[in-house]
């Protein structure tokens, strides 16, 4: 009797042993439960501001690289335009160059006949006047 009795005490404290041990066990795989989703909770928090600065970076490269592309998209734009006005210029001076030559070929040509006439009518005359005095002598 007093055997089974002890090992009722046993079995009983066995048994306790084993409960405090499930429970403590228990207790401890949910501390641990708890550490881990803090852990990792933590690390993606960690891992979306982390996120969120490198996304802001590259924000802000993409919008300084945006302004950049318009500043000398803006700067390539003005620089077109300066080279069709000075290409226009170009083609009026040309056409101004050479409507100038054109009225100068013009004068020099007049000129040119102008002196043919004077050296022809010289020519003339002093034909004329040798043959007054062949007529002359003759007379």
């Amino acid at each position: 009797q007093e055997a089974q009795e002890l090992e009722s005490l046993l079995e009983s404290k066995l048994t306790n042993f084993n409960f405090e041990h499930r429970t403590q066990i228990t207790q401890i795989e949910t501390v641990q439960k708890h550490l881990i989703d803090e852990i990792v909770r933590s690390i993606r928090n960690e891992s979306e501001s982390s996120l969120e600065i490198l996304n802001k970076k590259i924000e802000s490269r993409l919008n300084g690289l945006d302004a950049a592309t318009n500043f000398f998209s803006t700067a390539l734009q003005t620089s077109n335009n300066e080279v069709h006005l000075l290409n226009k210029q170009i083609d009026d001076t040309k056409s101004n160059c050479i409507k100038m030559l054109e009225h100068q070929m013009k004068q020099l040509e007049f000129k040119l006949e102008a002196r043919i006439l004077q050296k022809t009518k010289a020519e003339h005359q002093h034909f004329l006047n040798k043959f007054e005095v062949k007529v002359e002598s003759k007379q």
